[in-house]
C-alpha cells in the first residue's frame, strides 16, 4: 500500500488537526507542473490515508483525504513570507 501521507505540522502548518478537518499542503515541486505528470511523487487520483503529528512520537489519523492541486497553483511572495522559518528552510533543501 502506498496511500499514505504522514504531515509534520513543522513543514506543514495547515495539516488537519481532527478527524476531517480541512487542510492545506505545500510541496515543493515547481508550480508549471501539470496533474501527474512521469515525474511525479504524487498521484492525485488517489485516494491517501492521512496521519498527522500531534506532538514528538504521536501521531493521529485524520481521515482518507483526495489530494488536489491548488487554482492558481502557488502562493504569492506575501503568503510565502507568513509561513514560518522550517517551511521556508525545508524548500530551500528540497
Amino acid at each position: 500500500m502506498n496511500d499514505f501521507m504522514y504531515l509534520n505540522p513543522d513543514f506543514q502548518p495547515i495539516a488537519p488537526r481532527i478527524l476531517g478537518g480541512g487542510a492545506l499542503w505545500i510541496d515543493v515541486e515547481p508550480a508549471d507542473l501539470q496533474v501527474n505528470p512521469p515525474d511525479s511523487k504524487i498521484d492525485f487520483s488517489q485516494m491517501k490515508r492521512v496521519f498527522s503529528r500531534m506532538k514528538p512520537n504521536e501521531w493521529r489519523f485524520v481521515g482518507i483525504y483526495r489530494i488536489k492541486p491548488a487554482d492558481p497553483p502557488y502562493l504569492t511572495a506575501e503568503e510565502w513570507k507568513l509561513q514560518g522559518t522550517n517551511v521556508r528552510l525545508y524548500d530551500s533543501v528540497a
